[in-house]
């Protein structure tokens, strides 16, 4: 063998001695692969086998909770038979119930819980930081820590730099409702009105730092999007100028005249009526309203729930635009939203159908402070009531209306404000829909009480002036609406009324015999009233037999309400803030002289 074959079978055998080695590893990799696998398939046996239990489990719990589900179904049909929600019956078994309660001793409050070992929880609601919203304007950061007694401050930081500290104590009840173990004090809300206007266009990190009384801290943070910012959102000219433009129409066999709206970069203010079956009122109100003397170009939309008696026509009649709604559809808060996609202006006023406008300068008085001071969000109306109004009623209505302009505000850094505003904190969030203008924008962001059927006027006045914003109540702006409800009807108002209230606002049932005592003082003051009214003697004598009656029972009724609202589990009571809400805010900056 010569010299070159022997170098090249020692080539042969290297290589096959490394192939070989080669081959061992990856046998032994193989071997090693099928252990793993071999203990993955034990561990997903396993997991599976786990699985399959819980899934038991939880089975057993949904039968569980199926069978109690139904047992309290059943229950709460056999009551609604017996004494229905809203009736006298219902009402004797409440009271019956709470006085053995209280003989017995029993309570119905949940147990003490200990808080010595509860750290500060913090959450930021709006803006939502989470998402990187887009802000401009003045914004209103707000949301809730808890528990109250443990939490010292709350600073609010852009890029770092501290910017102020936000006011906390605000009333919270669905806080409370949702986490029981933070105890029973409801006031854990805070907020703090940030001026972007401030800060250059683009993206800056805002946080939100909660510091405990034994120094913990709990910490927000996220970045935002900053907008430029506009020069004048809501332009004023002060120039008069004629609203809509009259053009002759046929309608059916009579000629009448009807109006066309002017470009949508022309329109200021939308004025969004809500009816059903209104349209003999509604012959006396629209000529008033499209006949309003104002200094800026507006429009009025019908919100009509499924009338028969011609309502939609008299809208077209009179050339406003119809938006029909769907009679189960109808929903206070929900409608009025629907609103607000449909208005064109930045500016939008809500009308009931039954409201008479008292002049042709009602609509220039309400939307006037929302032009001349950026910073007021909302304005509402004096009421007078309707001739042969009931006194009880007349005499609320002139009560909640002064004659005097009131612009309601909250210094939140000054302590003695702050007092007032909790002192006196029914009459500052004292606001109606029945005629009130707001800032659509503004309205739009904020946080929608998905479950509350009524009072979202009040709720929203709220949440604008613990947001920093000014409500105007408007005297020279007047209209005339009132109502006449039967004993049933009030009571039943009353109880949604509280229950409503209670979803929103630290409230308390006030003992019987100060509600007696206060239905007593109320009802003297109706008589003088109905004395004074000049009313014929047929009349008056019936209403003195009423009065009575009428001013204890709504009493009562909004006295249930509280208790409703405030102790069962019903979905009013424990309702959840929206989440699906935009962030953006406008711009109240200084108008253009």
């Amino acid at each position: 063998m010569s010299e070159e074959q022997k170098d090249f079978a020692e080539i042969h055998r290297a290589e096959a001695e490394g192939l070989g080695l080669e081959l061992e590893a990856i046998e032994k990799a193989y071997r090693d692969k099928q252990s793993e696998l071999v203990l993955l398939q034990r561990e997903a046996a396993a997991r599976h086998n786990s699985l399959l239990s819980e899934v038991k489990q939880w089975k057993a719990a949904c039968t569980e909770y199926q069978n109690e589900a139904e047992q309290l179904r059943r229950w709460r049909h056999f009551r609604q038979r017996i004494a229905p929600e809203g009736s006298v019956r219902n009402s004797i078994l409440g009271a019956a119930a709470t006085l053995t309660q209280r003989i017995t001793g029993a309570r119905k409050n949940r147990a003490p819980v200990d808080l010595r070992n509860t750290d500060v929880v913090l959450y930021c609601e709006e803006p939502n930081i989470d998402v990187s919203p887009k802000l401009s304007g003045f914004i209103c950061v707000s949301g809730w820590a808890a528990p109250k007694h443990k939490v010292s401050s709350i600073e609010i930081l852009i890029d770092g730099a501290h910017v102020g500290n936000a006011f906390y104590g605000f009333a919270r009840p669905d806080v409370i409702r949702s986490h029981p173990e933070f105890g029973d004090d409801v006031h854990v809300g805070f907020a703090f009105r940030l001026d972007t206007t401030k800060l250059s266009a683009g993206i800056h990190s805002l946080k939100v730092i909660t510091t405990s009384k034994d120094g913990k801290a709990a910490t927000r943070d996220g970045d935002c999007e900053v907008l430029a910012q506009e020069l004048s959102r809501y332009p004023y000219t002060g120039e008069p100028q004629n609203p809509l433009l009259k053009v002759p129409i046929e309608v059916g066999e009579n000629p009448t005249e009807t109006f066309v709206y002017p470009p949508d970069e022309l329109v200021q203010v939308s004025v969004a009526v809500f009816t059903r079956n209104q349209a003999e009122l509604l012959s006396r109100s629209l000529p008033l309203i499209i006949n309003q003397k104002t200094s800026f170009k507006f429009e009025v939309i019908g919100f009509d729930t499924e009338s028969d008696d011609g309502t939609p026509h008299v809208f077209r009649r009179h050339g406003a635009r119809v938006v029909a709604v769907c009679k189960n559809e109808f929903h206070h808060v929900r409608t009025r939203l629907q609103s607000l996609r449909e208005a064109r202006g930045p500016l939008v006023v809500f009308l009931v159908g039954d409201a008479l406008p008292a002049d042709d300068h009602w609509l220039e008085a309400l939307v006037r402070p929302l032009i001349e001071d950026p910073l007021v969000a909302a304005a509402y109306s004096r009421q007078l009531p309707a001739p042969g109004c009931a006194p009880w009623e007349a005499r609320d209505i002139y009560l909640g209306c002064s004659a005097v302009r009131e612009v309601k505000q909250v210094n939140w850094s000054q302590p003695t404000e702050v007092e007032n505003y909790r002192a006196h904190q029914w009459k500052f969030i004292s606001f109606s829909d029945v005629s009130a203008c707001y800032r659509r924008e503004l309205l739009e962001s904020l946080p929608l009480l998905d479950a509350l059927p009524q009072v979202e006027d009040q709720y929203w006045c709220k949440c604008l002036l613990e947001g920093g914003y000014r409500v105007v109540l408007e005297p020279t702006s007047l209209v005339i609406h009132s109502h006449n409800h039967s004993l049933r009807e009030l009571y039943r108002r009353q109880i949604m009324f509280g229950r409503c209230f209670a979803t929103f606002m630290d409230v308390r049932p006030e003992p019987i015999y100060h509600l007696i005592f206060r239905a007593v003082h109320d009802s003297v003051d109706d008589c003088f009233f109905t004395v004074g009214s000049r009313t014929n003697w047929l009349r008056a004598c019936k209403w003195f037999l009423q009065i009575p009656v009428m001013r204890f029972v709504k009493r009562y009724g909004l006295r249930q309400g509280f208790r409703l609202g405030a102790f069962d589990g019903d979905k009013v009571a424990n309702y959840q803030f929206s989440s699906a809400q935009t962030t953006e805010i406008p711009v109240p900056t200084e108008r253009s002289k």
